[in-house]
Parts: C-alpha cells; sequence; structure tokens
C-alpha cells in the first residue's frame, strides 16, 4: 500500500503582506487584518496550514518551540512533519517565511525601520538588522532602499545558509 503525500513548495503558502498587514505611515503602525478579511492560503486543513496562521497572526513567536508549545504539539514531531510537506525544516520555514515578509514591509511601506522590529519581536532595531545582515547582506534600510547583495558581502559560513 502506498501513500501519496502533497508537497507544498514555499510559493504555494506564502501569503503577501499586503493581504494581512495593515500599514499606517501617518501614525507609524503596522496591524493586522480581522481574521475576516485575511484569506489564508489552503494547504488541505493539515498542520502547515496551523503553522502558517501563527507565523501570520502571532508574527513575535520567534523559535519553532514556541509555535509548537502553542499548538501544544511536540517540536520534533511537528518540524518532521513540516519537512515531510514542504522539504524545509522547521526553523528554515519560519526564518524564509519572516525574511519574505519583513522585505515586503520594508519596501512597500515608509512606516519606521523600529516599529517593523517590534511588530516582528525583535528587541531592537539592531537585532533585526543582525539578523537580515546575516540572512541577507543587507541591513534594513539597505533593503528599503532597494540595494542588492554585491561581491563585498562576505560569505556566509556552510552552516548558515
Amino acid at each position: 500500500m502506498t501513500i501519496e503525500l502533497k508537497k507544498y513548495s514555499f510559493e504555494n503558502f506564502y501569503l503577501p503582506t499586503s493581504e494581512y498587514i495593515v500599514a499606517d505611515e501617518e501614525k507609524d503602525t503596522l496591524s493586522l487584518r480581522s481574521d475576516e478579511e485575511i484569506s489564508f492560503p489552503e494547504t488541505d486543513g493539515n498542520i502547515l496550514d496551523a503553522v502558517i496562521r501563527i507565523i501570520i497572526t502571532h508574527p513575535k513567536y520567534k523559535t519553532p518551540l514556541s509555535i509548537a508549545r502553542h499548538l501544544k504539539q511536540d517540536k520534533r514531531e511537528l518540524g518532521g512533519a513540516l519537512h515531510i510537506l514542504t522539504d524545509l525544516c522547521f526553523d528554515d520555514l519560519l526564518h524564509q517565511y519572516r525574511l519574505r515578509a519583513m522585505k515586503e514591509v520594508l519596501m512597500d511601506t515608509k512606516v519606521s525601520t523600529k516599529v517593523i522590529a517590534k511588530y516582528y519581536g525583535y528587541a531592537s532595531l539592531q537585532s533585526m538588522n543582525q539578523f537580515l545582515s546575516d540572512h541577507t547582506g543587507l541591513t534594513a534600510n539597505e533593503i528599503r532602499k532597494g540595494m542588492v547583495v554585491t561581491e563585498k558581502v562576505k560569505k556566509l559560513p556552510w552552516w548558515k545558509l
């Protein structure tokens, strides 16, 4: 007996930030739309659906462990299920979603970088810039200006790729 599992690519379940974040540039704030206004990506009602909903509605969750606790699941089992469904480990899924969302907010709004850092759960702008720099080679202001990574950017060690 063979069981066929549907695989989900990142593009299939990524929801653009414009679908769920409201940026008020006059008040310099970011807020989440109500659940009725958000059209969440459909993933056949599996665990990936629950994780994506948490990533979108609770952007301050920083670790897979905090998401697993929120879902009352074992982190290893949850990570294994996500890996089977997406071919991404839990950390990679969380980092990719957060990176893409932050880049969109930085490029599409004029909300201050400090507000964006706070919205995504970083203790400071410096810690968000360190995360962005480690993963993209650029700071928040450089991303906002539309800069791209050049040859000058240091090569990341293989374990940080």
